[in-house]
């Protein structure tokens, strides 16, 4: 069952954020739980799930941001925010999938994400780790 009200209280403790984001949450399958992140014009977004029987990590995927306001820190404030939220609910890892020949690979890395293994169906992926404080 995906924590909503854990989840709401860890958004209003980041006040800042909270005049400017949506979030919607869901059950994608009967143990997989799902948080959407979005920018409330709607141009940027990300998304994070987790696992019922894995209460280590969370997985982030979905951050985008549209190009005509990239280069503000939306991205690195949404980035923010699921970390929070990852931290909030007790997950001790983040873990995402980036293409390892792209400029969000190196945007990844100055964030602290560190490569784990190459994605097992993409050869141009890799999966990346965060130990989340």
């Amino acid at each position: 069952m995906i924590p909503i009200d854990k989840i709401d209280k860890i958004l209003k403790t980041a006040k800042r954020f909270q005049p400017q984001y949506i979030s919607h949450y869901a059950t994608i399958a009967q143990d997989t739980h799902s948080v959407m992140i979005m920018l409330r014009s709607g141009k940027a977004f990300a998304r994070m799930y987790w696992y019922g029987d894995d209460n280590e990590t969370v997985y982030l995927d979905y951050l985008s941001v549209n190009e005509g306001v990239r280069k503000q820190g939306i991205g690195t404030r949404l980035q923010f925010l699921r970390e929070i939220i990852g931290i909030g609910l007790g997950f001790k890892y983040a873990r995402l999938q980036v293409n390892k020949n792209s400029w969000m690979h190196d945007w990844y890395v100055r964030r602290r994400y560190e490569y784990l293994k190459d994605h097992e169906e993409y050869p141009d992926f890799v999966w990346m780790i965060k130990k989340l404080q």
